[in-house]
């Protein structure tokens, strides 16, 4: 049995808070919000405690059995069904991260690759990792945290003289609609990935009386460090210029000149980005593992092995037909919406997990 330690849980936990923001999240709430994003997502960091809370109260009952065990344990078919509720409701999050990935490694750097040769790579990357378990992804996120420490604070530093407050202001300058709007969406994106920690089970958790405390400081960490970066891409390029940008962490990064004639360093530091995609996806994939696992009472190592690699390629290859073809930018301008019944699923699930240790009692 592999274990983990909550070390390795807030760096994932971290990467999961921020990975849907990068060419996705903070694109939509700049050109929903304006620089008033910088005073909505602190409303929106506030509501996500909520899910968050959520997150913390299901795992109290997730000792030896991840989410997919318990509630199949507790509900039988019905369980099952919630299982695949559950599934569903976040397997769009991570389609819409694949994606993410996929476009932005050919719309900056392999412009003439085709779309299947990257997502091939992506499959091999996340399936790989979410094979070995959680303990190398775990590993992994160990590894490439102080890199992606380093490289931040260099990036911010470097920023500093670019910034400039007038670009931010007027500060409150948008419709109270759009101000509700982009408050759930902060909440949404930075929580909601947090409920794939539910396929961790506790006692597998080598220091598990941390994982309250370490889940809630990876959240408040991930939206100190996306709110910071949100205040220099506003206070750089100013409101009308991000707005352009699908990806504005990466072009932050162009701004960055060393002594004045080191340019191009923008290649270098988008391995920010990589790191955030690969340890979230990987963990998404995790995730996707121990349903199928459960879904299928799959017992034997190769069994499920099999069963993930057939998953994730199919899920690779749908979603580049998909996007390719249909274009379906509604899923990623509408995804926040998805915020009300997820929540309201995890909250029946809450409800009758309470009520079952009531009846115990």
């Amino acid at each position: 049995m592999q274990k983990i330690n909550c070390k390795e849980i807030f760096i994932i936990s971290f990467f999961l808070v921020c990975t849907l923001f990068i060419g996705f999240g903070n694109s939509q709430l700049i050109r929903t919000a304006s620089s008033t994003a910088l005073v909505s997502t602190l409303l929106g960091f506030i509501i996500g405690f909520i899910p968050l809370s959520l997150v913390i109260y299901i795992s109290k009952y997730t000792t030896d059995k991840n989410i997919f065990e318990l509630l199949e344990y507790k509900f039988k078919f019905f369980g099952k069904i919630l299982n695949l509720i559950l599934f569903l409701a976040l397997l769009l999050m991570g389609i819409i991260s694949i994606w993410n990935i996929m476009n932005f490694t050919i719309s900056q750097f392999l412009s003439e690759t085709p779309y299947f040769l990257v997502g091939l790579i992506v499959f091999l990357l996340t399936t790989y990792a979410a094979i070995k378990g959680i303990e190398t992804i775990g590993r992994t996120g160990t590894i490439f945290m102080p890199i992606f420490v380093i490289f931040t604070i260099f990036v911010w530093i470097s920023l500093i003289p670019s910034a400039k407050i007038n670009n931010i202001l007027p500060i409150m300058n948008i419709t109270k609609t759009n101000f509700i709007k982009s408050a759930l969406m902060c909440s949404t994106y930075s929580t909601f990935p947090l409920f794939l920690l539910l396929s961790i089970r506790q006692n597998d958790i080598i220091d598990k009386k941390n994982f309250k405390k370490t889940i809630i400081l990876s959240y408040i960490i991930g939206f100190i460090c996306l709110y910071i970066f949100g205040f220099f891409i506003l206070s750089v390029f100013g409101i009308n210029l991000a707005k352009i940008y699908t990806y504005p962490e990466y072009s932050l990064f162009k701004e960055i000149r060393i002594y004045g004639f080191i340019e191009k360093i923008e290649n270098v530091l988008s391995i920010l980005l990589y790191i955030s995609f690969l340890i979230s996806d990987s963990f998404e994939t995790y995730f996707n593992k121990e349903f199928l696992k459960n879904m299928f009472s799959l017992k034997k190592e190769k069994s499920i092995n099999i069963a993930i690699i057939i998953f994730e390629i199919i899920t690779t290859l749908l979603t580049i037909f998909i996007f390719i073809k249909y274009q379906p930018l509604y899923l990623i301008n509408k995804y926040y919406l998805l915020s009300i019944p997820i929540l309201v699923i995890f909250i029946i699930i809450a409800f009758l997990l309470g009520i079952t240790k009531n009846q115990k009692a």
